[in-house]
């Protein structure tokens, strides 16, 4: 009856264990490897003449899991902030995830990325605010861990990042450009029609600011021709956003009533478009009334 014999050396530590195999086998799974150690294994057969020479040596290096969370995305860049979101690295072995951290780098400026947040692991969603505007932004995330041994810079291109700070776990990068121009019109006016400026990467903001006592406003979308791409309206109301549409809607005119639980009533209408235009935009007629006694 034929047996094997593998042997395990460890590189690392001089260590060497041999194992007996018995039976018509060719493979075996091998326990009890360490992170970070070079292994080399070997293997001789044995029959009733005898024991073989062993085979070649066949190295390996058992690598610890880095962890890398998947790409993230930028869910919502709206003027000088963006929303972020990523998927947790898949589970391993010996790992527990302790969080995220964040870091931020302005291209082109010479300077080393910095940590923006330190997030748990439950959370897979970051807004980045008071960003500039007209500016590419590389944000980097990096799943950590327990095992202080699992520290390690991952693979982000740099080689001191930040500041020959190791980080747990592969780095996952992301660039987005904030938009060009952020334009901002305050109307305090009860009522009237405006067109909103829809040009390629751009953030338009209409700030409706009644008088106070008037708690009703009632906003008319003679014209909603937006791409259904990344272009969007959002609509806010005393800084709380209450809803967000793109598209060209068939139906036009549109209506949207919005009545406020504060005063004065603050309505943010923003216009967010990418570098692609080719609809014509919005055109809305607003009236700001008081209906009700909402207000105590």
């Amino acid at each position: 009856m034929v047996r094997w014999q593998y042997r395990r050396l460890d590189t690392s530590t001089g260590n060497e264990v041999s194992v007996d195999v018995s039976g018509d086998v060719t493979q075996a799974l091998i326990p009890g490897l360490q992170y970070d150690h070079t292994y080399d294994f070997s293997v001789s057969a044995h029959n009733i003449e005898g024991w073989s020479d062993r085979s070649d040596t066949c190295s390996y290096t058992h690598e610890r899991p880095t962890g890398k969370p998947e790409a993230p995305l930028a869910d919502k860049v709206k003027g000088r902030s963006v929303e972020l979101s990523w998927k947790a690295p898949a589970p391993a072995v010996g790992i527990v995830y302790t969080g995220f951290e964040l870091f931020v780098q302005e291209q082109g400026s010479g300077e080393d990325p910095t940590l923006e947040a330190q997030l748990p692991a439950n959370q897979t969603t970051y807004t980045v605010r008071n960003l500039k505007l007209n500016t590419v932004y590389l944000f980097y995330i990096s799943a950590t861990n327990s095992t202080v041994g699992a520290r390690r810079l991952g693979a982000s291109g740099s080689t001191t990042f930040p500041h020959g700070r190791r980080l747990a776990g592969e780095l996952t990068v992301l660039s987005v450009t904030t938009p060009e121009s952020e334009s901002t019109e305050v109307v305090q006016a009860t009522s009237g029609v405006t067109t909103m400026k829809y040009t390629a990467n751009d953030t338009v903001v209409l700030q409706l600011r009644p008088a106070s006592g008037l708690n009703k406003l009632e906003l008319t979308f003679n014209t909603f021709d937006l791409e259904c791409d990344h272009d969007k309206l959002t609509i806010a109301s005393n800084g709380a956003d209450i809803w967000e549409g793109g598209c060209t809607r068939g139906a036009q005119p549109f209506m949207f009533t919005i009545i406020a639980q504060a005063d004065p009533m603050e309505v943010d209408l923003t216009l967010t478009s990418d570098l692609s235009v080719q609809r014509g935009g919005i055109e809305v007629a607003f009236s700001c009334v008081r209906c009700c006694d909402v207000w105590a």
